[in-house]
């Protein structure tokens, strides 16, 4: 297991979820084989099981983010651009959703559009 962990107790993964399904899938191949077949399917028991974790990628700093927003309460730009902006700075959407949204959709609701 010190393959995989840093330290003996296991608290500290030296490898990641991908390696151990790129590992994963060479050892189900090698089950395939008659001649390997049974230590394949040993070692593939003992590989331990990661969560797959995604990692938060802080894609605006506190400096760029404060200037946006200087920059959007400027008076250069219309109520409807200063809030499609506001929207895609707090929300996160990208701009091909903005764009593919419809304005009933925004003043209306989900729960409205049925009616």
């Amino acid at each position: 297991m010190s393959f995989f962990y840093a330290d003996g107790r296991y608290e500290k993964p030296i490898r990641s979820y991908s390696y151990k399904e790129k590992l994963t899938v060479v050892f189900k191949t090698c089950m395939a084989t008659d001649r390997y077949g049974a230590g394949c399917r040993h070692i593939l028991n003992r590989i331990p099981a990661f969560r797959y974790v995604r990692k938060n990628v802080a894609y605006l700093t506190g400096d760029e983010i404060r200037a946006i927003r200087n920059s959007i309460d400027s008076d250069k730009f219309s109520l409807l651009e200063r809030a499609v902006m506001m929207l895609l700075l707090y929300t996160g959407m990208r701009s091909c959703d903005v764009a593919a949204s419809r304005i009933y959709t925004w003043i209306c609701g989900s729960r409205m559009s049925a009616l």
